[in-house]
């Protein structure tokens, strides 16, 4: 099913869809295809159309062709305008949001911090999270005091350990180009204070992160206890041609126990409820930015 690149407020029963909200970079935030929040689609290619699932037994026949929405101040045709655009795929979607969401936390960060303090979301622990961490935590470290790494909504993967490789590297000296920045040796070092955010949807090795942080005294962790989603899994061919994975890797701490159903526990414990996260309230990365900044000691 494709997405209209908007959503809808639902307490109005028609006729057409209310405009809840427009993403940032959405097709219908750029001037030229511009759709209000708070406007009207009353028509979408020549059809009358109200919020029910016949709209998304049409639309989904359209695929991403492009649409022909009728827009207007009220929910009426009176005055009415064509706005047209390919819509969105609901990936596209998703991204979108994300990519907004990480946007405001990063703009929350240095707006409250006055610049010293720096952000970084990872989505997932693969290899294009490594790249994407790689050109991003280190352009973000430059100048700042301390950091705030976020694992929340982490997916897991395997590069958890090339990560708490390069966040145990210390200063042993400087270098100075002529004509240049001074520059550390080795290059890529930090040394500054960390606070880690976690949350219940932190998965494998997004849970196998915050703990080796902790147990490498390189952070604190914040947030909420990890499910203990810990394990690998190879995959089998069964005698009827089916398939099954069965496990066959665990993972356990330094004092033994297991993080498979034992969750990794946030030093300081914040929850984040529903009506938080719609509201798009952050207290887990508020309280992150309050430890950085007051100077209390973190591991």
């Amino acid at each position: 099913t494709p997405h209209l690149g908007f959503t809808f407020d639902h307490r109005h029963p028609g006729p057409g869809l209310k405009v809840a909200r427009v993403p940032d970079g959405a097709p219908g935030w750029f001037p030229k295809t511009r759709i209000q929040e708070g406007e009207y689609v009353m028509a979408i290619d020549g059809r009358p159309v109200s919020a029910d699932e016949r709209l998304y037994e049409w639309i989904n026949d359209k695929q991403d062709r492009e649409f022909e929405f009728l827009v207007g101040a009220t929910a009426s045709t009176n005055g009415a305008r064509i706005v047209k655009y390919k819509v969105l795929s609901q990936d596209d979607w998703v991204d979108l949001e994300y990519r907004n969401r990480i946007d405001r936390r990063r703009d929350l960060v240095n707006t409250s911090s006055q610049g010293r303090l720096g952000y970084l979301h990872i989505q997932g622990m693969l290899a294009p999270n490594q790249a994407k961490f790689e050109r991003e935590v280190y352009d973000d470290m430059i100048g700042r005091e301390g950091m705030i790494i976020d694992v929340r909504f982490n997916t897991g993967g395997n590069i958890s350990d090339t990560l708490i490789d390069w966040l145990e590297r210390r200063v042993h000296g400087y270098m100075r180009p002529r004509d240049g920045l001074v520059e550390t040796s080795p290059a890529l070092a930090w040394d500054k204070k960390v606070v880690v955010l976690m949350n219940e949807h932190s998965f494998s090795n997004g849970e196998m992160f915050p703990y080796a942080m902790r147990a490498r005294h390189l952070g604190t962790l914040v947030g909420m206890p990890t499910p203990g989603y810990v394990i690998w899994t190879w995959e089998l061919r069964l005698v009827d041609g089916t398939g099954a994975r069965m496990p066959m890797t665990g993972f356990y701490r330094l004092d033994g126990s297991t993080q498979e159903n034992q969750g990794e526990v946030p030093d300081v414990r914040v929850p984040l409820p529903p009506d938080d996260w719609l509201q798009d309230r952050d207290p887990q990365l508020q309280k992150a930015i309050e430890l950085l900044l007051s100077g209390r000691k973190t591991p």
